[in-house]
């Protein structure tokens, strides 16, 4: 009897031991991107500006999309500048990969 407790406890221990030894190599990496957060969003947004050299832009709106944000900036009013006031809008996807849109107009 005492042999059987013995052996019995023994192998609880073991199988709680195997159990909290687990480790996430075994475990492929997700195929899909965590999203970003709208603060994660905004800083490689401005980055991206800023390695575009597009002044002081300050970001007007963020609109969550299903793989990541729409961003749109404003420059404050330049009365001499051209166009006095520049927008400028960046899709910045989860992934990390950052598009700007541009819209051409007719003169």
């Amino acid at each position: 009897m005492l042999i059987r407790s013995r052996l019995a406890a023994a192998a609880l221990i073991a199988f709680g031991v195997a159990g909290c030894s687990s480790s996430s190599s075994h475990f492929p990496a997700s195929p899909i991107p965590a999203p970003l957060s709208d603060l994660e969003a905004q800083r490689m947004g401005d980055s991206y500006l800023r390695d575009q050299n597009a002044g002081h832009a300050m970001l007007h709106s963020a609109l969550r999309q299903s793989d990541g944000y729409l961003l749109a900036y404003t420059t404050v009013f330049d009365p001499d500048g051209k166009p006095p006031k520049e927008s400028r809008l960046l899709i910045v996807r989860n992934d990390g990969s950052i598009r700007e849109v541009r819209f051409a107009h007719a003169e």
